[in-house]
Formats: structure tokens, sequence, C-alpha cells
């Protein structure tokens, strides 16, 4: 089946102009040749998909459900051309991102430097949200894609998991957190455990991030961590609290790359502790996730393939 464009941009000009002479004069075309392109459009359908008669034209059964269907493949044709346009330069967007504030910082910049090197009319803008927040903003449309924790059971309670399309990037684990000259550091190997003569700061009960510190010291015979004043949900109020004093914290590794690379905060493995918080991308699978996104997201990937290279984190990558 040979279903050319412009059959179908001559066809869904009829139907809207109820007319086949206010069609041609629409597209600048005669109308012998508007009236050839749909009769050789229904020959090749094998069905009529307009009624002719004096006052003009009118879709038929097959006509309405074809128009449809032609409507959303000149709309599709018509995106790819500006995409094309757009991945080439010779047009202006902006990809919008959201992000948690604490993960803006890792994997985004690096690939928000590469992408740029080859769009250079493109903008990038990445708007940090707390997570509720950023998945609300996602179910109005309000981003391109998100960068954020896959599975944290909050998504599902603001968008059905049926329109998300999740793409896995890299599984985390939660390290403890202390300021770069924190006492128990002279601990050495026995640190963990002398972290404990310390007040923690630490998420909502309920989090899985305390559910692992505690089944950490359970599991190893110890007391549970004594919890501050402070039960903190703000990632950013979190780190600096732990960098400004002798409180510890707990956070997925990726979170504090930044602080960890510039020696601000030094980063603790809980010993047995594996990769199980899965970090991705999400968007709308009810909407086109367009071709300057799936550039980015290359990018992205390409950002995890060095790290993976490289071994600098202690993350698994998911990136062939």
């Amino acid at each position: 089946m040979d279903l050319k464009l412009n059959y179908l941009q001559h066809f869904t000009a009829a139907v809207e102009a109820g007319s086949i002479v206010k069609a041609a004069r629409r597209l600048n075309i005669s109308q012998p040749g508007l009236s050839r392109s749909i009769r050789l459009l229904e020959e090749e359908l094998e069905v009529t998909l307009l009624e002719r008669s004096v006052k003009g034209v009118t879709p038929t059964d097959y006509g309405a459900n074809f128009y449809t269907r032609a409507k959303s493949i000149l709309f599709e044709a018509d995106r790819a051309k500006v995409e094309i346009r757009e991945m080439r330069g010779e047009i202006g967007r902006i990809i919008t991102i959201g992000a948690l504030p604490s993960q803006a910082n890792f994997i985004l910049p690096q690939a928000t430097i590469k992408f740029l090197s080859i769009h250079k009319n493109v903008k990038i803008k990445v708007i940090q949200k707390a997570r509720d927040e950023i998945l609300t903003s996602l179910r109005k449309g309000e981003f391109d894609f998100i960068f954020s924790i896959l599975d944290d059971g909050a998504i599902s309670q603001v968008i059905p998991d049926d329109e998300i399309t999740s793409r896995l990037l890299f599984y985390d684990r939660p390290s403890i957190i202390v300021r770069h000259d924190h006492p128990a550091l002279k601990a050495g190997k026995n640190i963990v455990k002398a972290l404990l003569e310390y007040s923690w700061v630490l998420p909502r009960p309920e989090s899985d991030q305390r559910f692992y510190v505690n089944q950490y010291y359970a599991g190893a015979g110890l007391s549970l961590p004594k919890v501050a004043v402070v039960e903190c949900q703000t990632t950013p109020y979190l780190k600096t609290l732990v960098a400004e004093s002798d409180f510890v914290g707990i956070l997925p590794t990726s979170f504090i790359s930044h602080e960890e690379k510039t020696g601000l905060i030094k980063c603790i493995e809980i010993p047995g502790m594996k990769n199980t918080i899965p970090f991705g991308i999400q968007y709308r699978s009810d909407r086109l996730f367009s071709g300057l996104a799936e550039s980015m997201f290359y990018q992205m990937k390409t950002v995890c393939r060095e790290l993976k290279t490289a071994k600098s984190e202690r993350l698994d990558f998911q990136i062939e």
C-alpha cells in the first residue's frame, strides 16, 4: 500500500472544507488534481471515503474513521520535520527537565555540556522540585522528562503506572554521610559502630533509607542509631546540617557525589549494602518523546558509560 502524504493532505482538506472546490482553493492546487488524489486514495483503500453531492462532500463512515488516522499521520510527519530542523540547529527549542534538587548535579551537568556542543541552538531548562511536585508537573505536561528515582511508591499515587514510561540508567545504594573531618573517622574499620555515639538526622520512619540503616544495625546485633530532634525531609538541608556539625545522615550515594568530590562530606558505605535504588528518566506515555529529548537521554547514557569505565562511582550502571 502506497499512501502518499499529499493524498492524505488533499483528503483531510476536502473533509474540513466540505467542498472539493474550497479545498483546492485553500491548497492552491487545481480542482481536478485534488479530485484525482482522493480518487486514487479510495482506489488504494478499496472503499468510498466521501459522499459527493451538489452541496459539497461529506465523509462516509469509512471516511470519518480514516480522517482521524490521516490527521494523526500528518501531525506526526510535520512534527518529525520540525524535530529534524531542531536537531540540525535551524530553529530553536527548549527542553525542560525536572529533577530532584539533590540529583540535579549528578550526570545532568555533564550530559548538558555534551548535548549543547551538538545542538547549539537548543536551550536546556532544568527545574528542581521536591518529588511530589515533580510528579504533579509531569502529569500536567510541564516537562519533557524527569530524572529521578523510578520506583519509590510515590509516582503511582499521582500518575497511573500505565501512563508513565520509565527508562533505567543505574541502581544506587544508600550510604552513611558525615562531615569530612568528623571525629568518628578516627575509628577506622570500626567507624560504623562508632557512629552510634552520635545523633543521626534521618528521613521519616517509613522511608526505605531509614529501613536500610535499622536493618543493618539490628542484623549486626547493635543498637539502633539515636535520632536527633530533627527528622529531615529535605536533602539540601540534611547535607548542610551534616557538613557543619557532628550529625550523621544517610542518602543515596549519587545524591552526595558533588560534596564528596569537593571534600565537604565523607561517604561511608554500609557493609553488605547492595544497589537497590533505581534511577533513570520518566515521561508521559501519551506524549511524543521528541528526538531532542532522546538525544539528551543518549548523552546521559554516555556519561554513565564514562563513569562505569572509570569505575569512579559506587553505582551499578545499566548501560551497554
